[in-house]
């Protein structure tokens, strides 16, 4: 039987490697990955069918609910604002394409051609929303 070599303390440079290689578990940080976001797929899937059914109302409810599950799912606010527009209501379908755009939605193709925005395209306020980036601007309140 092997003696086993006692363990050297002192300085890392110091240290003998084990197995036949060293590792610096100091020098080299675990990457932790993010965990994934929740699963708010079901009802985004029902918030489609019933938009494709022509139930807006329906769908606006199952977007509402894929936000409470993951409020930065940009495509859940992309869907929700065409809902929004199509029911003639630019104000949250404004702040929700807003929204979708914060979140990473960048087919600007798709927010110029889609039919479910084409209520908000005709609004007065598109064309600033438009020169802004997509953006809402904030508007500054006097004190």
């Amino acid at each position: 039987m092997q003696k086993q070599q006692p363990r050297q303390r002192g300085s890392y440079e110091q240290q003998q490697p084990r197995g036949g290689r060293y590792v610096d578990h100091r020098r080299a940080p675990q990457k932790r990955t993010p965990p994934p976001p929740p699963d708010n797929s079901k009802f985004k899937k029902s918030g489609v069918e019933k938009y494709k059914e022509y139930d807006f109302k329906g769908a606006i409810e199952d977007f509402n609910k894929a936000l409470e599950i993951n409020p930065m799912d940009a495509n859940a606010h992309f869907n929700i604002a065409c809902a929004y527009s199509l029911v003639e209501d630019a104000t949250k379908s404004f702040i929700h394409l807003d929204q979708a755009v914060a979140y990473g939605f960048k087919d600007v193709n798709e927010i110029k051609t889609n039919d479910g925005l084409a209520y908000l395209r005709v609004h007065k306020r598109f064309d600033k929303f438009e020169k802004n980036g997509f953006r809402l601007i904030k508007e500054k309140t006097e004190k």
